[in-house]
């Protein structure tokens, strides 16, 4: 009989801890202008660093998969550190995980597109 009211204790003590936590993480609609410029600026880092390294690697390979692999590999750190800050900002995980993965999904797309156009503009010359 013991172990009933121990385990309805631990129960509420870990529903109240996550009710409170829950609590103190923002959605999109309540960050900030600095949160969403911060986002902003992060975006275009990632995308920079892609055309960089896009035309740096472009010339080591005729294979669009292996150097967009190569390049999407060398840029996910800006993706890591951006999740890792979004979390530091108390943004909501579900909405930093499903906004990165969105990112990643369309650059890399556009990636691929942007390499095959230059390695068969490569070819015909």
């Amino acid at each position: 009989m013991h172990i009933i009211p121990k385990y309805l204790f631990w129960l509420a003590l870990v529903f109240a801890f996550t009710a409170s936590h829950a609590a103190e993480l923002r959605s999109p609609a309540e960050m900030t202008p600095d949160d969403w410029n911060y986002i902003s600026e992060a975006k275009d880092k990632y995308y920079s660093c892609l055309q960089e390294k896009m035309n740096e690697f472009g010339k080591t390979s005729d294979d669009p998969r292996v150097i967009s692999d190569k390049v999407l590999d060398v840029c996910s750190t800006i993706l890591i550190t951006l999740d890792s800050d979004l979390a530091g900002r108390n943004i909501n995980p579900d909405f930093s995980r499903r906004y990165i993965y969105n990112l990643k999904n369309k650059a890399g797309q556009q990636l691929l597109r942007n390499l095959m156009m230059m390695i068969a503009s490569r070819q015909q010359e």
